[in-house]
């Protein structure tokens, strides 16, 4: 077991150099670009439902089509985003950071007012788009934005979305969330090299990359955190926090309170959650926290 005793509190990620609320986004989903200061927002519910803002809180542009996603290209400076059309069609829009509409493409929803994730690709102007249909599955695709047209590169196998690349991009992880387990793949061809399956007590919460070698393997069921051996495709030590150990709970499973944990730069991220007192005198407690972390 690794224990983090000395960690630096929050009240927000530590990752972020502005507050979001402070720009209107607390009920709303958005994207930040710290280097050229600037942030985006969508709620597909809003009569405005996507803006454009810098940190001075201007709106630089904004939409009101219904944007059900979107994200920030930082190293080409254009913008990602999913539109619904309908509850069985969406279109995929790249614009830059001025405004102007590059590129679209017409897609169809097959699972249905689908949830989408965006993860950027390796190559330029390239992401994976993963709708997500709840218990009906997920689709994903490859697109890449090239010569003023957004192109379908690669569509995966059903219920497949891609983590990360790691070694030199040449590997991949991949992961089927349904069946509760990831598999490594050459990159970009998608062979499968090895795959890993989470214990029967443990669900799949997030995969963070410390080194090609070691991850972090969150368990979403119990908020417990493991390194992960890419090599041997092994759990290796548990990840806990001085203090909020994990413990039984009122059943007898062993869980923690520690809400969310991932690595990035060289610290260990994570987050506190819990409900104190008694119903109906209940009370939220949620704090982040940050402490170094590195691996011989």
């Amino acid at each position: 077991m690794i224990t983090l005793h000395h960690y630096t509190q929050s009240d927000q990620s530590p990752t972020q150099l502005i507050n979001p609320d402070d720009f209107g986004a607390k009920r709303w989903y958005y994207d930040v670009d710290e280097q050229a200061q600037c942030l985006i927002k969508w709620d597909e519910d809003a009569e405005d439902g996507f803006c454009f803002l810098n940190f001075d809180k201007q709106i630089l542009w904004q939409l009101s089509t219904p944007i059900c996603h979107g994200k920030l290209d930082p190293v080409h400076r254009i913008v990602w985003l999913v539109q619904r059309d309908n509850n069985e069609q969406v279109t995929v829009l790249v614009y830059d950071y001025h405004g102007t509409l590059k590129a679209s493409l017409v897609m169809r929803d097959e699972l249905y007012q689908s949830h989408f994730i965006i993860t950027p690709l390796p190559e330029p102007m390239s992401i994976a788009l993963d709708f997500g249909g709840g218990q009906d599955g997920s689709q994903s695709y490859f697109l890449q934005f090239a010569n003023d047209k957004i192109n379908i590169i690669k569509t995966l196998e059903d219920d497949l979305c891609l983590l990360f690349t790691f070694a030199d991009d040449t590997k991949a992880v991949l992961l089927n969330f349904y069946e509760n387990m990831f598999f490594v793949v050459s990159y970009p061809k998608l062979t499968v090299l090895a795959q890993f399956t989470m214990p029967d007590e443990a669900y799949f919460g997030n995969l963070s990359k410390i080194s090609d070698r070691i991850w972090l393997l969150a368990d979403e069921h119990r908020y417990r955190y493991f390194l992960f051996d890419s090599d041997s495709m092994q759990l290796m030590d548990e990840v806990v926090v001085s203090g909020h150990e994990p413990a039984p709970d009122t059943d007898g499973e062993i869980v923690s309170n520690i809400s969310d944990m991932y690595y990035q730069d060289g610290k260990m991220i994570f987050s506190h959650y819990e409900i104190i007192g008694k119903f109906p005198n209940t009370q939220e407690k949620y704090w982040w926290g940050v402490a170094d972390f590195g691996i011989k």
